[in-house]
């Protein structure tokens, strides 16, 4: 688990780098979609969707999987606050909810995609879902 999590690692810089909150969400599922669908990898994704319904025997696997899930949708909101507060995001974004609705799509991507849904597919759900992104502040 911790060289496959090392090897697929890019989320937190994809989220640092991009120049707005929105091109780090967009970005994120988009990168997803295209990675949960490559010709010489395994459909979906380990992190999203390993060891979630295993026995307790493997709960130590379940914990750490669940705290890599959870450090991404936290860096993401940590991002989406920053927007908020640098007024790139409309004041009453809830950044821990878009957060949220990012990553649940996410993870709703890489079981589609382990049941055989389509790149295009999936790129589709990610379009539809920046529909739900609040719209950017003007800058002054």
């Amino acid at each position: 688990m911790d060289r496959y999590v090392t090897q697929s690692s890019w989320s937190s810089q994809l989220i640092d780098e991009a120049p707005t909150a929105r091109e780090a969400a967009f970005g994120l599922m988009r990168q997803c979609a295209i990675n949960y669908t490559g010709e010489t990898t395994p459909p979906g994704c380990l992190v999203a969707t390993g060891a979630i319904s295993c026995s307790s025997a493997a709960s130590d696997v379940q914990r750490y999987l669940a705290d890599k899930r959870r450090g991404v949708e936290e860096k993401l909101a940590d991002r989406i606050a920053k927007a908020v507060a640098a007024d790139e995001l409309p004041p009453d974004t809830d950044a821990p909810a878009l957060a949220a609705h990012v990553i649940g799509v996410i993870y709703g991507m890489s079981t589609l995609a382990r049941d055989g849904a389509s790149r295009a597919k999936l790129l589709g759900i990610v379009e539809t879902a920046m529909n739900a992104w609040p719209p950017e502040r003007a800058a002054d």
